[in-house]
C-alpha cells in the first residue's frame, strides 16, 4: 500500500499520462482514473497527451479542495512493481510511440497543405495490412456457417464468426502497423504468424468470445429422452434391471458466440512477471483501442524473456563452476589420500626395518649364536637392508613421479597403487 496526498495525485496525473503514472502504483491506467474519480480528482480526457505531444497546449484544470477531508490522504493498494528491466523497456516503447504520434501529426499538417504545382495526391493505402489479407480472406470465404477456425503457415490464428472478418482485419492492420513502428518483424511459421518483438517469438490469437446459457432440449433430444424413461418404466413394471448407460446425452449448458473479440498472447509457460496476456472486448473498451497496451505486453514479454534467458544461462555457467569446484576439491582430496598411503607405507617399512635391526641387536649381545640362529640373524639384517633400500633417496623419487604424487595438479584415481 502507498499513501499520497490528493494534491500530489492532481499534479502526478497532470504531468504525465495515466499509463506512465499507473504502472507505477502497480495500476492500470483505468484502476487509477478510477481512483482519481472517487477522490474528485480531474483527469486528462481521451486524446489530450497526443494533442500535447503535437504541440497543441491547455489549461490546467484548478486544484479544488475536496468535499470530504478524508479525501485528502489516498490510499493505494496496487500490485507488487514490475521487474526494473520491464519498466525500462516500457518506457523505450513509450518513448517510440510518441516520437511516432508526433511525427505523424507534422506529416498529417503537411498533407493539408495544398500541394504545388497540381491537383494530383497519393493513392490510398490498402484497406488491410498485407499480411492480414490471407485470413480475412478465408474467413470469408469459409462455407461453414458458425464459428471459423483459420491458422497455419501465411495466416493469422482466429477463430470467429465470419461476420467478423472485416473488424479482425482491421484489428491485425492496426497492431502490425504498430508493431511496425517499433521495428519489429513478423516470423511466418508452419502454425502462422507471429511477432517478433525485440527479436523474441511471441504468437498470438483473435477469438470469439461466448456466454453460457442453460441448454434447451431440441425435440429430438426431448423424444430421445422420453423414449428411454419410457422403456425405463416398462422394465420396473416387469422389474427387470434396467441401465442408463445408453442414455441419450443432452448437454447441460450451450455456449453460443457473443460477438465479443478476445487478443490472447500465447506466452506458454506462466511465469509472476505480471504481465497482461488478455485483452477482451468490454462495456466500454474496444479491442481497436487497447492496440498500444498489446504492444506494451509484448515488448515486456520481451524484455522478460530475455531477462529469462540470462538468468538460465547465469544458472548454467554457475552450475558449471560449482561442478568444476567440486571436481577440483575432490580431486585435491583424492590427491590427499594417496600421500597419506603413500607416506603411510613408508613409515611402516621403516618402522619393519627398525624392529628387525633391533632384534638382530639384541640377539647378538649375549655371544655369538649357534649356526641356525646365525642364519636366521643373517636373513634379517638382509630384510631389513632391503626395507632401508626401497626408503632410499632414488627409489623414493622413481615412484614418486611414476604417478606424479607430489604435483598439486595430479589426477590420481582410487585404484592406482602409489607404492608399487
Amino acid at each position: 500500500m502507498r499513501t499520497i496526498s490528493r494534491q500530489a495525485l492532481f499534479e502526478e496525473v497532470w504531468a504525465r499520462p495515466l499509463s506512465v503514472v499507473a504502472p507505477e502504483y502497480g495500476l492500470s491506467d483505468v484502476g487509477l482514473r478510477k481512483i482519481c474519480d472517487r477522490a474528485d480528482i480531474p483527469t486528462p480526457g481521451r486524446g489530450y497527451w497526443a494533442k500535447v505531444a503535437a504541440g497543441r497546449t491547455f489549461p490546467r484544470p484548478a486544484f479544488r479542495p475536496a468535499k470530504n477531508p478524508d479525501l485528502e490522504t489516498i490510499y493505494i493498494h496496487g500490485s507488487p512493481q514490475p521487474a526494473p528491466h520491464i519498466v525500462e523497456t516500457l518506457e523505450r516503447v513509450r518513448t517510440v510511440r510518441t516520437a511516432k504520434a508526433k511525427a505523424k501529426v507534422v506529416v498529417e499538417v503537411k498533407a493539408e497543405e495544398p500541394a504545388q504545382g497540381g491537383e494530383e495526391t497519393a493513392p490510398e493505402p490498402s484497406v488491410f495490412h498485407r499480411l492480414a489479407k490471407a485470413t480475412v480472406a478465408k474467413m470469408i470465404a469459409a462455407t461453414k456457417p458458425g464459428f471459423i477456425q483459420v491458422s497455419g503457415k501465411g495466416l493469422f490464428t482466429v477463430g470467429a464468426g465470419a461476420e467478423h472478418a472485416d473488424r479482425i482485419g482491421h484489428i491485425l492492420t492496426l497492431l502490425l502497423t504498430a508493431t511496425e513502428e517499433m521495428g519489429w518483424q513478423v516470423e511466418n511459421t508452419e502454425k502462422g504468424f507471429r511477432l517478433l518483438p525485440d527479436g523474441e517469438p511471441l504468437a498470438f490469437s483473435i477469438s470469439e468470445q461466448t456466454d453460457k446459457v442453460k441448454h434447451e432440449p431440441t425435440a429430438a433430444e426431448a423424444a430421445a429422452l422420453a423414449k428411454h424413461e419410457e422403456a425405463r418404466k416398462r422394465a420396473e413394471r416387469r422389474g427387470e434391471w434396467f441401465s442408463d448407460w445408453n442414455r441419450p446425452k443432452v448437454p447441460e449448458w450451450d455456449y453460443p458466440l457473443n460477438g465479443l473479440l478476445r487478443l490472447n498472447l500465447e506466452t506458454g509457460l506462466y511465469r509472476s512477471d505480471r504481465i497482461r496476456r488478455t485483452f477482451s472486448d468490454g462495456k466500454r473498451q474496444r479491442l481497436e483501442d487497447m492496440i498500444d497496451r498489446v504492444v506494451d505486453s509484448a515488448a515486456a514479454y520481451a524484455a522478460s524473456e530475455k531477462a529469462e534467458c540470462e538468468r538460465r544461462e547465469q544458472a548454467r555457467l554457475a552450475a558449471i563452476e560449482a561442478e568444476k569446484r567440486r571436481e577440483a576439491a575432490q580431486r585435491r582430496q583424492e590427491l590427499e589420500n594417496k600421500r597419506v598411503e603413500f607416506l603411510d607405507a613408508q613409515m611402516k617399512r621403516l618402522k619393519r626395518a627398525r624392529q628387525l635391526e633391533s632384534f638382530v641387536s639384541e640377539i647378538e649381545k649375549e655371544g655369538e649364536p649357534p649356526a641356525a640362529v646365525r642364519a636366521l640373524l643373517d636373513w634379517a639384517t638382509e630384510r631389513a637392508d632391503e626395507l632401508r633400500e626401497a626408503l632410499s633417496h632414488e627409489t623414493l623419487r622413481a615412484k614418486i613421479e611414476r604417478v606424479d604424487l607430489m604435483n598439486d595438479a595430479a589426477r590420481i584415481h582410487s585404484w592406482v597403487k602409489v607404492d608399487d
